[in-house]
């Protein structure tokens, strides 16, 4: 049971970092893609977790690496909130409101 949760957790995390591309890809807003990675990374140590055996000294800098990718988040989060609200491409009409027919 434990395999299964594990490679549940693996495979949403890839799909997470998917939506993230797109959300990037879309926006161009730069947290996106950090949490893409974030997430893609996310993903990549549920494989090395469950490669090394569990007595593996390199478990350790798994999850030291996990650590920092969470201090990437915390700083993405942070230049967010210090550049500020960037503006999602709306085209040429406003939300809600109808093209003229010119």
């Amino acid at each position: 049971m434990s395999d299964f949760l594990q490679g549940a957790t693996m495979l949403a995390a890839f799909a997470i970092a998917v939506l993230f591309l797109r959300f990037w890809r879309d926006t161009g807003d730069r947290l996106f893609a950090v949490f893409a990675a974030a997430f893609t990374f996310f993903g990549s140590s549920r494989i090395a977790l469950h490669v090394l055996d569990a007595d593996s000294e390199a478990r350790t800098w798994v999850y030291a690496l996990r650590a920092a990718t969470f201090l990437a988040i915390i700083a993405a989060v942070i230049d967010k909130n210090l550049r500020g609200e960037t503006e999602l491409p709306t085209g040429d009409e406003e939300p809600g409101r109808r093209a003229s027919a010119d």
